[in-house]
């Protein structure tokens, strides 16, 4: 038994100083790895930070071959010096990539501003064959600045800006006459010109319009988007009254029964004008005698406006007098006067909570604003992958914070509101911004022990910006997350 155990110990020794020497093996590796790939992982990294693979793609491609196949071959244990000189070989086209890419940013400025532009506008989602098409010609472009010929680059590159600028324009116009284009399509589909020609003409010509502007100038997009949510409209209209006369066609009583119908919903708006209503005239003078009286209740109401104004200034009159009363008739005001001194207290715990809110977040996660008695947290940390509502773990930690924030105001309804820029469609922004909103409540909710009952989220799309929407800086801030913290009183 004795024996054994010695013989036990024995083996979990050796097992021990094999394990330490294998580690000491990797280790070793490693750092002979280190040393002997580290000028070429410099250059590597120096090559991809000027974007040598879209400036040199061929020497830039060369060169990561060439340390692909020296990294497999370390890996597998084989020669050094045979790793070295492909190594080395790496090291030249990177170099030759760099110096390339310094001259090709230059002389092909023109086509990269085309293809940012593009870029920032989705166009490879938009217009995806286009886009290809204008990335080979820019890799052609590219190439021929590789083998010297720049006269033939430059050539190539006017042809790709060209194509570039293409896809942009059809990118903004897709995007902000998308929903136009899909409702006017299906008029077309289900034939809406037999039976609402007037209305469809309308559609058409809002989208013309937007078209039309966007040609003339794509970044005039405030106004084309006007025009394509008219076009939406009326198509929709269209689509409404076809369906409309289509049934009145095919019943006997169709249009009597279609009047009458029309005449009941200005009965229900006369009941709560508390008028009555005849339509043995026709539609005119019923509709003129609502209109009066809308505008004579508007009246009525500037009116006591006025007199709410009056009352304002009487008490403020009032209130003036009460710094006069002799002291007997103060006693009667001491308990007001703790009343008051109550709710300062509260107003200046309720800064300090504030206070302590704003420290949570650097500038470039959040800024926490006060309106009225809620408290906003506007979440610019937060980047959504386009056209998505999907949250990356490294947002978390902020999110984190915002949960401790909303600690800090205990039993508070919590509102998440989701906003966007206003490129794309109404619809489309709307949709999205709810997702997003919701993405980050699911998040705050699942993490928290905060009551899912007292927390709500919705999205208002492009309709409440914070900022303009010409400029790339003031899209950048209206999209984003307000987390609106609403004390309960």
């Amino acid at each position: 038994m004795k024996q054994l155990k010695r013989t036990h110990t024995g083996l979990l020794g050796m097992l021990t100083i094999m394990l330490i020497f294998s580690f000491q093996l990797v280790s070793a590796q490693e750092s002979v790895k280190e040393g002997l790939f580290r000028e070429t992982n410099v250059l590597l990294q120096d090559a991809k930070k000027v974007e040598a693979n879209l400036y040199s793609p061929k020497y830039f491609e060369k060169g990561l071959e060439l340390y692909n196949k020296a990294e497999k071959d370390f890996n597998a244990g084989k020669k050094l010096g045979n790793i070295r000189k492909k190594l080395s070989e790496s090291s030249i086209q990177l170099k030759k990539s760099i110096q390339i890419t310094r001259i090709s940013k230059i002389t092909l400025e023109e086509i990269t501003q085309s293809r940012n532009a593009a870029v920032s506008q989705d166009a490879s989602q938009w217009a995806p064959e286009k886009f290809t098409e204008a990335e080979k010609q820019f890799r052609k472009a590219a190439e021929k600045m590789e083998d010297g010929k720049t006269n033939n680059a430059k050539k190539i590159a006017t042809e790709g800006s060209k194509l570039y600028r293409e896809t942009e324009l059809i990118a903004i116009k897709t995007r902000i006459l998308d929903e136009a284009w899909q409702k006017l399509k299906e008029c077309e589909d289900k034939q809406v010109e037999k039976y609402a020609p007037l209305t469809l003409d309308k559609a058409k010509s809002h989208a013309a319009t937007a078209e039309s502007t966007l040609d003339q100038n794509r970044y005039d997009q405030d106004k084309a988007k006007i025009a394509a949510e008219e076009a939406a409209y009326e198509a929709r209209h269209a689509l409404f009254l076809a369906g409309v006369i289509r049934t009145l066609q095919n019943q006997k009583e169709g249009m009597e029964s279609y009047i009458l119908d029309v005449e009941h919903q200005f009965q229900r708006i006369s009941e709560a004008l508390n008028m009555d209503m005849e339509f043995d005239g026709g539609f005119q003078g019923p509709a003129y005698k609502m209109m009066e009286t809308i505008l004579e209740l508007r009246e009525k109401g500037k009116k006591q406006q006025s007199k709410i104004e009056e009352l304002s200034k009487t008490v403020d009159e009032l209130s003036a007098e009460l710094s006069g009363l002799k002291s007997g008739q103060l006693k009667e005001l001491s308990g007001k006067l703790k009343e008051l001194e109550s709710i300062v207290a509260a107003e200046r715990a309720a800064k300090e909570r504030f206070e302590r809110v704003k420290q949570n977040f650097s500038p470039d996660e959040a800024k926490v604003v006060q309106e009225s008695e809620n408290v906003v947290i506007r979440l610019y940390g937060i980047n959504f992958p386009s056209g998505r509502a999907i949250i990356h773990p490294e947002y978390f930690p902020l999110l984190t914070k915002v949960i401790r924030s909303i600690e800090e105001f205990p039993n508070s309804h919590i509102r998440i509101e989701g906003h966007t820029d206003s490129r794309g469609s109404n619809a489309v922004n709307e949709k999205l911004s709810t997702d997003r909103a919701n993405s980050v409540l699911q998040y705050i909710t699942a993490n928290s022990k905060l009551d899912q009952s007292m927390v709500t989220g919705i999205g208002y799309g492009e309709d409440r910006p914070i900022a303009s929407n010409d400029t790339e800086e003031g899209r950048t801030l209206n999209r984003r997350i307000d987390v609106v913290i609403i004390p309960n009183k």
